[in-house]
């Protein structure tokens, strides 16, 4: 089981870099693939954190992008 930190959860919720949101899509399939994905709860509250204070974001816009494919503004651009 892979453990992925804020930064890929970021890079995945934001697409703001396609090369880097390319390089967390591949490795974020290939564990979903394999052997799975442990999210550390400290991942989620930091990434929630991250969309709020440097994104922006109010509370409603940070619930949605904590769930892929529900995000207006920021879309994941991972399909599970």
């Amino acid at each position: 089981m892979e453990t992925f930190d804020t930064n890929v959860l970021v890079r995945l919720v934001v697409q703001d870099d396609a090369d880097q949101c390319a390089r967390a899509e591949r490795s974020w399939r290939s564990a979903v693939g394999s052997s799975g994905v442990f999210l550390p709860v400290v991942a989620l509250a930091e990434l929630t954190w991250v969309l709020r204070v440097a994104y922006k974001l109010d509370r409603k816009m940070t619930e949605k992008a904590n769930q892929p494919g529900k995000t207006p503004k920021f879309h994941s651009c991972v399909i599970l």
